[in-house]
């Protein structure tokens, strides 16, 4: 894997001085979030968010389980990267810059904020370049407020998008508008899975509704959810 910006770590994971203190209180809250899912008894999937997180809370949330982190800048994430072994999934969920978008192809896993048709046909050019596959989630706009795909155009342009070589369209993810009440938030997220599972009859691939942050996530697995993105539920606010 090619680096640009990339901070090495002198020291190997294995020997690195990890705080006790830290890693009780993440594991806590780990125990605790799996604890609320297991009850629901479906597989959902947990992506940590990591965005301002140390390299030492994610390499304490990588031996405590988690392998998909979550990453909103390249340049933080090109930090990190590094430091953790290589059966970690990396996922890109923030704001795509185009001058950037070739190194974040690179470097990233899964691509989950994929707004444009645009931006979409770049990631599998580069991805070919690179030889390898990418995987992709169509973000989801359910108003003039949120950038992404419309509902109304979303499932045309992912059956287009899964003819591509070196993309593979993997689900959606949604960011619902800022503000909503519970039940504004639920019909929201209703909707989109009502989207997601029409996808999916057209690609079966489809795995993932990346669906639910800290604030809302319990409200998201009910409404069909199979991925939940968590920052501050494990690790706190960020100072």
């Amino acid at each position: 894997m090619g680096l640009y910006l990339v901070q090495r770590v002198s020291t190997p994971i294995y020997m690195l001085n990890l705080d006790d203190g830290i890693n009780s209180l993440i594991k806590d809250r780990l125990n605790k979030v799996n604890s609320d899912l297991a009850k629901i008894g479906l597989p959902i999937g947990i992506l940590a968010v990591t965005k301002g997180q140390s390299i030492e809370k994610v390499l304490l949330s990588y031996r405590l389980g988690l392998r998909s982190f979550g990453e909103n800048y390249l340049q933080e994430a090109l930090t990190k990267i590094p430091s953790l072994p290589k059966d970690t999934d990396w996922h890109f969920i923030g704001k795509i810059q185009k001058n950037k978008l070739k190194l974040i192809t690179e470097h990233f896993n899964y691509i989950e904020s994929v707004s444009d048709l645009e931006t979409a046909i770049k990631i599998n050019r580069y991805s070919e370049e690179l030889n390898k596959i990418t995987n992709i989630l169509l973000q989801l706009s359910q108003s003039s407020l949120r950038t992404g795909f419309k509902k109304d155009e979303i499932i045309n342009i992912a059956t287009k998008l899964n003819k591509m070589d070196a993309i593979r369209i993997k689900g959606i993810m949604v960011m619902p508008d800022v503000g909503l009440t519970d039940a504004e938030l639920v019909n929201q997220f209703d909707n989109a899975y009502i989207i997601y599972k029409e996808m999916k009859k057209l690609i079966p691939q489809l795995e993932c509704l990346s669906m639910g942050m800290s604030s809302d996530f319990h409200l998201a697995i009910e409404s069909g959810s199979t991925q939940v993105r968590l920052g501050t539920t494990l690790y706190g606010a960020r100072k």
